[in-house]
């Protein structure tokens, strides 16, 4: 018995621990799992927040249309204050001894940008060099003030200037001003959580209008619904012309904001620019879709850019190597915009 226990292999002491190879092998393999891992969980969160920003967008698209058919008009667009105003007024006006919310009018602006020359199509904004692209036909309040009821500024009698305190209005008009009287109207849109910010400033718009820098105190009344990048959603509108096909090529027939088109069809001037290669039928084909358009709410998309911004800007937030052109730049920035059409 002894002989047969004295025969047994005895193991040595280094059998039961791991090779210094082994170990860093596995934590190679560790590494390379949880790096997995940790992208995967930013896909996961990005493509979660980019579905939330949507449903939200898609939320505001409903508001809008029930705020249309219910006034028979579509919610205005507010002049925001800086740097959208050239007069730098913020969004409440005196006129006629009644305060209002200061609105840009339906007969001019949706529609003019400004020609290059006589007799050339309109074209809707410019692009400045070391700017950004001025096209100033979107309000960042518009859909807190008429589809949220936010616009609770005082009137100077103590007096809400919607009519009621909180997420509701009287009856707005399409200048701007609400009735004092008669039916309450409860927000056709509620914002999440923290999604309401007042004295919402963004800087990034200030270089994309060429208006300098934010100086100053916030001003409480501009209110922004944010997306989940901070950014404030924008509401556009525009004037489409009526006597020009789809098939018809003549710089911005369509004369719909920049924002919502391809940055590669555009010209310094801010017209269409028809590409010589195979973008041309992808950027009539952009324009077509917008024939029937006349209003749009944009989200910077999971970038938080909307591509219109100064062109410095964009290069830095995005670490575009200097061999990129701007219009890459701007089209990769572009191509993840959230944008809901709406037409009347």
């Amino acid at each position: 018995m002894a002989n047969a226990i004295a025969n047994i292999p005895r193991r040595g002491p280094g059998r039961y621990g791991f090779t210094l190879i082994e170990l860093l092998v596995t934590i190679v393999v560790v590494g390379v799992l949880a790096a997995i891992l940790v992208v995967g969980i930013a896909g996961a969160l990005r493509v979660a927040r980019t579905a939330s920003d949507t449903a939200t967008a898609n939320s505001m698209r409903v508001a809008t249309t029930q705020f249309a058919n219910e006034f028979g008009f579509l919610p205005p667009l507010v002049i925001d204050g800086r740097p959208l105003a050239p007069a730098n007024e913020g969004p409440i006006v005196s006129v006629n001894d009644r305060n209002r919310i200061a609105v840009r009018e339906d007969s001019g602006q949706f529609r003019f940008a400004g020609r290059t020359a006589p007799g050339e199509a309109w074209h809707s904004g410019t692009i400045s060099a070391g700017a950004g692209v001025s096209d100033k036909r979107y309000s960042k309040v518009t859909l807190a003030y008429y589809l949220g009821g936010a616009a609770d500024m005082d009137d100077g009698e103590g007096n809400p200037i919607d009519g009621v305190r909180g997420p509701a209005m009287r009856a707005p008009r399409a200048d701007g001003a609400f009735d004092g009287r008669g039916r309450e109207y409860q927000a056709f849109f509620t914002p999440r959580g923290s999604a309401l910010q007042r004295g919402y400033v963004d800087e990034l718009e200030f270089g994309e209008h060429a208006a300098g820098s934010p100086t100053g105190n916030p001003d409480e009344n501009v209110i922004g619904i944010v997306d989940s990048n901070g950014r404030a959603w924008r509401f556009y509108r525009w004037r489409n012309f009526s006597n020009l096909g789809p098939g018809d090529r003549r710089a911005d027939f369509t004369n719909v904001p920049l924002v919502l088109r391809n940055p590669r069809t555009w010209d310094e001037a801010g017209r269409t620019s028809w590409p010589a290669d195979n973008r041309e039928s992808r950027a009539e084909t952009e324009l077509t879709e917008l024939m029937g358009a006349s209003w749009a709410i944009v989200g910077a998309g999971r970038d938080g850019l909307f591509g219109t911004e100064n062109i410095s800007d964009l290069r830095r937030l995005t670490n575009a190597p200097t061999t990129v052109s701007d219009a890459d730049v701007r089209e990769r920035v572009w191509r993840d915009n959230i944008v809901i059409l709406g037409g009347r």
